[in-house]
């Protein structure tokens, strides 16, 4: 076991579709340890934060060889979602107030998208209620 990976699942606001198809914003899932991206993932729209967040961390283990010592994450909704894997894999698990190392990347990414900015869950749920 060794160093930090920060975790975060997120949806797009781009919008992905054919013409005249139902257009879908997809979650997304960044994994990194400090100063390394070890994954970024785009997957269906059906598919659950928790699913997407915890195949994250996994992808990350998985390339990276190594089981972090300690995965954080941005917030309590999410800690909750991978308190399982945890369990399992035996990491510390935090919440921290900001993804220092991931914001970055992530800004980046969703800028090449032609993002105009990450949804959280709470905002897709919303905007789909609209």
């Amino acid at each position: 076991m060794r160093g930090i990976i920060e975790a975060d699942e997120f949806y797009s606001a781009a919008p992905v579709g054919e013409k005249n198809e139902r257009k879908a914003c997809l979650p997304l899932v960044m994994a990194a340890e400090i100063k390394f991206l070890h994954m970024v993932h785009a997957s269906e729209p059906a598919r659950s934060a928790g699913e997407v967040l915890m195949e994250g961390v996994l992808q990350a283990i998985e390339k990276g060889k190594f089981v972090p010592a300690e995965v954080r994450v941005n917030d309590e909704r999410k800690r909750l979602l991978l308190s399982p894997l945890k369990e399992k894999l035996g990491f510390e698990l935090h919440v921290v107030g900001e993804l220092t190392t991931l914001e970055f990347a992530k800004n980046e990414l969703l800028q090449t998208l032609g993002d105009p900015g990450p949804l959280s869950s709470d905002e897709w749920v919303k905007r789909r209620g609209a």
